[in-house]
């Protein structure tokens, strides 16, 4: 997943949300409008027989706006917060990484449903050698914030002779890190004053670059932009 894509992400999520407010069905549905006022939900079970069910359309749409209004610019205190400009987001991303130099710099900010994502990315390069960095505000709305980074609610530490990925805290931030010593690559993302996702990316790069790489972030800078 590019980094244009990743703030994307979680608007994609909240289509899916919405649209599972219409079934509490978990396998493949196809949906096809029968008439104006009744919609027939077709939907394949596991042991290959389908069900058929009628929705009134008019419950769907009154599920999609009390999800709307109950998330819409909402962080997890219920409180109305506007996302940090991207260009506040582009100038949290240093000139140089690790030792590389930033060879692209852009940032973004887009909405559905009254959600609204701001995002900057940073590419480094030297060499063989590359990093990307993309930062992701939400402006705290949980659900969206958990979709990002849901290693944030569990604990892992693995280790082989290939590598390792763990979670972890980076300056009193969750974080959640891997590494593939044989690909030469990793990465690193950390969840900022829960609310920021900073998601480092690095390839034909050492264990040790990547660590210098979140060295070279100012979190500090990061958590005070809200």
């Amino acid at each position: 997943m590019t980094t244009q894509k990743l703030g994307l992400y979680g608007l994609f999520c909240l289509s899916l949300f919405l649209f599972a407010c219409s079934s509490d069905k978990k396998s493949n549905n196809e949906a096809e409008e029968k008439d104006a006022n009744t919609i027939t939900l077709t939907t394949e079970n596991e042991d290959g027989t389908t069900t058929t069910e009628e929705i009134d359309p008019q419950n769907v749409e009154e599920a999609m706006n009390q999800v709307k209004d109950a998330l819409s610019g909402l962080n997890k205190d219920g409180k109305a917060v506007e996302v940090v400009n991207f260009r506040d987001l582009k100038e949290a991303l240093p000139k140089k990484i690790a030792g590389m130099d930033r060879t692209s710099h852009s940032g973004e900010k887009t909405g559905m449903f009254g959600i609204n994502v701001s995002q900057a990315q940073a590419e480094y390069e030297g060499g063989d050698k590359s990093i990307d960095v993309s930062l992701i505000d939400f402006a705290g709305v949980s659900m969206f914030t958990m979709q990002m980074a849901a290693w944030s609610t569990i604990d892992i530490d693995k280790e082989s002779d290939n590598g390792y990925e763990r979670t972890t805290t980076i300056e009193g931030h969750k974080a959640f890190e891997k590494y593939d010593s044989k690909a030469k690559s990793g990465e690193v993302n950390i969840l900022v004053a829960d609310r920021f996702i900073l998601n480092i990316k690095g390839r034909n790069v050492s264990a040790s670059e990547m660590k210098d790489a979140v060295k070279d972030m100012d979190l500090k800078a990061i958590a005070k932009l809200k």
